[in-house]
C-alpha cells in the first residue's frame, strides 16, 4: 500500500468517524427540538392571557415566543427577593426568584416590538408612580423633621429613630452599572429590579476584558441571589442582604462570534469558563417580515396589570424563618416528576461533548424550578389567588418544556460561533426548518444555500454545491438532487 492510498483511507476514517459522531449529536439535536415544540404560550400561560399575547403577536406579525424571555424575567424580578423555590419542604436547596434572559434577532429583527411591551411600556408607568409616591412622602418626612427639630437634640434624635427617610423603589433600570445596582438595592425598598439593556453586546463586551478591570465577578454573584459586601476608601460600605436582579437584554446573532472569542480570550481560552452564559436563557427570533396594518390589540396594559397582581401577592406571602423569604414548593404530585427531570438532565449532561454544554445542562435543575416559580405566580396571582400555595404539575411541566425550549435555542445559537462541520451542518438544519415552514416541500437551490452563508461567508457556488453533496452523507441531513447548477437541496422532512 503507498503511503498516499494509507493516507487517503485514514482521511477516510476520520471523515466516516465524524459523520457518525455528528449523526449521533444532531439525533440529540432533533429529539430536544421537537419536544420543545410542545412549549406553546397557550401551554404555559392562563387562557386569557395566552389569548392576548397571541392576538397581540398575531397583528404585528410576530413570533409569541419572543415574549416569553421579556415576561418571565419581569414576573421574576415582580416577585424578588420575598419566595424562593425548592422541590419539597425542609430541602436546604432553593433558588430564588431570579432569571436571566436573551433575545437574538438581527437589525430590524422585531426584538423591540417583542421586549417593550413586556418590559419598559409596563413598567414605566407603574415606575412614574412609585417616584411620584416618594416624593409626595419625602416631602412629608422632610415636614415632620423640620418640626422636630423645633423641640431640640432630643426631640430630633427620637424623630429619626422611629421616622427614617423614605426611599424610593425602583423596578427597572436601564444599562445600570454595578455600583449603580448597589446603590439602588442598598435601601431595601426594591424587592427585585429589572436590569434591561436594548443590546447585550456592550455589556458583555465590558465583562470580557482582563478580569482585573471588570465587575464579571460581582454579576456572577448576583445569579444565585449572593449578599453584596462592599467597602470602599473614602465611602461609606454596600450590605445588600438579598439582592434580586433579573436580567432581559436583545443581542444580534453577527456580534454573537466575536463576543464568543473575547469570552474565551478572558477566560483561559475557554469560552463560558466561568459560567456567566451559561446563566442566560436564549431565544431566536425569526426574521421579521412585517407589513403595515391596523391594529386594536395593546398588550403592555395587560402585562402591567398581571404584574401589580403578582406584586400584591408577593407582599402578601407570610414570612420566612431566620430572616428568610418563605419557601414555595412542588405539589406532591409533582415530584416524582422533577426526581425523573434530574435524571434525564444528568443523562443529557453526561452525553453532552462540548463542557460548555456540560455547564449549561448543570444549571436546568436549579432553571427549571425558577422557571415553575415564575409560571406558577402569573397563573395564581392572575387568577386572584395567593402565592403561598404548591406548585401544580402544570407549572412544573411548563418550566420542563421551557427547559428543553431553551437549550434547544441556545444550541441554534451557538452554531453560528462553531466551527468546522457540525456547526455549519446545523446552521444549514435550522435553515431548513425556517424553509420549510415558509415553502413546504419545495426544494432549496444551492445558490439559497449560498446566500445563508454556508458552509462559510462568501464560498462560491462550486464550493456550496460540492458541501452539500458531503452534507447528505450524513444520516438526517436531507438529500441532494440535479447535476451541476441545477443542483438543489432537500431539507429533512419530505425528503426522509
Amino acid at each position: 500500500m503507498t503511503d498516499y492510498q494509507a493516507k487517503a483511507d485514514t482521511m477516510l476514517e476520520d471523515h466516516d468517524e465524524e459523520c457518525e459522531e455528528l449523526a449521533a449529536d444532531l439525533s440529540r439535536f432533533r429529539g430536544v427540538d421537537s419536544i420543545a415544540d410542545q412549549a406553546s404560550i397557550e401551554r404555559l400561560f392562563s387562557p386569557g392571557l395566552a389569548k392576548e399575547i397571541s392576538l397581540y403577536a398575531e397583528q404585528q406579525q410576530l413570533d409569541p415566543r419572543g415574549f416569553l424571555l421579556p415576561i418571565l424575567t419581569t414576573i421574576s424580578s415582580v416577585v424578588g427577593n420575598r419566595a424562593v423555590v425548592a422541590a419539597e419542604p425542609g430541602n436546604d436547596w432553593t433558588e430564588p426568584a431570579i432569571l436571566w434572559g436573551i433575545n437574538l434577532a438581527p437589525a430590524s429583527g422585531g426584538k423591540s416590538p417583542t421586549a417593550k411591551p413586556a418590559t419598559e411600556d409596563a413598567l414605566v408607568p407603574w415606575q412614574i408612580r412609585e417616584r411620584e409616591k416618594h416624593a409626595a412622602a419625602l416631602a412629608r418626612w422632610k415636614n415632620d423633621k423640620a418640626e422636630a427639630e423645633e423641640g431640640g437634640a432630643e426631640a430630633i434624635s427620637v424623630f429619626l429613630s422611629t421616622n427614617p427617610q423614605p426611599e424610593q423603589r425602583h423596578l427597572l433600570t436601564n444599562d445600570a452599572t454595578f455600583e449603580k445596582l448597589e446603590t439602588m438595592l442598598a435601601g431595601g425598598s426594591t424587592p427585585g429590579l429589572l436590569a434591561l439593556h436594548d443590546e447585550m453586546g456592550r455589556w458583555f463586551s465590558q465583562l470580557c476584558r482582563s478580569q482585573q478591570q471588570n465587575d464579571r465577578a460581582k454579576w456572577l454573584g448576583l445569579y444565585p441571589g449572593s449578599a453584596i459586601i462592599t467597602d470602599r476608601i473614602g465611602r461609606e460600605g454596600v450590605l445588600v442582604h438579598r439582592p434580586a436582579v433579573s436580567i432581559f437584554g436583545n443581542l444580534q446573532p453577527q456580534r454573537l462570534e466575536a463576543l464568543w472569542k473575547a469570552d474565551a480570550a478572558a477566560n483561559d481560552g475557554q469560552a463560558d469558563g466561568d459560567g456567566l452564559w451559561s446563566r442566560f436563557l436564549l431565544v431566536n427570533l425569526p426574521d421579521w417580515s412585517y407589513r403595515y396594518r391596523r391594529s386594536s390589540r395593546k398588550l403592555a396594559p395587560v402585562l402591567r396589570t398581571l404584574y401589580e397582581q403578582i406584586d400584591a401577592a408577593a407582599a402578601a406571602l407570610p414570612p420566612g424563618h431566620d430572616d428568610r423569604p418563605p419557601v414555595v414548593t412542588l405539589a406532591p404530585d409533582a415530584l416524582p416528576l422533577f426526581v425523573e427531570w434530574v435524571d434525564e438532565l444528568e443523562a443529557m449532561k453526561r452525553a453532552a461533548r462540548e463542557p460548555a454544554a456540560q455547564q449549561y445542562l448543570g444549571k436546568q435543575r436549579g432553571n427549571t424550578l425558577r422557571l415553575a416559580l415564575a409560571l406558577h405566580a402569573a397563573r395564581q396571582a392572575g387568577n386572584g389567588f395567593g402565592l403561598d400555595t404548591l406548585i401544580s404539575r402544570q407549572d412544573l411541566e411548563g418550566g420542563i418544556l421551557l427547559t428543553l425550549l431553551f437549550f434547544a435555542e441556545r444550541q441554534k445559537a451557538l452554531a453560528l460561533v462553531a466551527g468546522g462541520r457540525s456547526g455549519a451542518i446545523k446552521r444549514l438544519l435550522d435553515k431548513g426548518k425556517e424553509w420549510r415552514k415558509e415553502h413546504g416541500s419545495a426544494p432549496v437551490p444551492a445558490r439559497t444555500v449560498r446566500n445563508w452563508g454556508m458552509p462559510e461567508r462568501n464560498a462560491s457556488i462550486k464550493a456550496v454545491r460540492d458541501w452539500l453533496r458531503q452534507v447528505v452523507t450524513t444520516p438526517g441531513c436531507g438529500a441532494v438532487e440535479g447535476q451541476g447548477s441545477a443542483l438543489v437541496w432537500l431539507p429533512p422532512g419530505d425528503a426522509q
